[in-house]
């Protein structure tokens, strides 16, 4: 059985005290209808600029995707083994891209990824990789920025 979170009142069913947040409940109603009403045209849209950001980034040699091809849409990790994973994320800082070098759960750790390396990539390979993010707030000429600024700051760092 669980235990209330909130003592007092009988409010769901005794597990809460309190009156419910009607705003934040109407708030969440209208995002997972919106959500549900637009999903697949975001999907397509994220997709597409994935597969640009992808085939972008395989032109650039030396550069290695990590992320499967049927991966999260939304996400794609490269590696550069010419440059350290923390490099690379702030010369794309700099730059105006906002990047990850790992996770949130290992961001104060300095060793490889052990995503990548239990899928059988190199401890260096492993160690110089980058998390790309896109959103529905994206654009394929942003896609196409951030390539050239990949393909720049390996030019000037590799």
């Amino acid at each position: 059985p669980f235990e209330a979170l909130i003592n007092g009142g009988e409010q769901e069913y005794g597990l809460r005290g309190g009156t419910s947040n009607a705003v934040v409940n109407m708030v969440f109603a209208k995002t997972l209808r919106l959500a549900l009403e637009n999903g697949r045209k975001y999907h397509d849209h994220i997709a597409e600029m994935r597969r640009e950001l992808i085939n972008g980034l395989l032109s650039i040699e030396g550069v290695e995707i990590n992320s499967p091809l049927n991966g999260v849409v939304s996400t794609v990790n490269f590696s550069y083994e010419g440059i350290p994973s923390e490099v690379m994320q702030n010369a794309l800082n700099r730059a105006g891209f906002m990047v990850s070098a790992r996770s949130t759960c290992a961001s104060r750790s300095d060793d490889p990824s052990y995503v990548l390396l239990a899928m059988g990539y190199s401890s260096r390979r492993a160690s110089c990789c980058i998390r790309v993010s896109l959103t529905y707030y994206n654009t394929i000429d942003e896609v196409h920025a951030f390539v050239e600024a990949c393909r720049e700051m390996i030019r000037n760092y590799g």
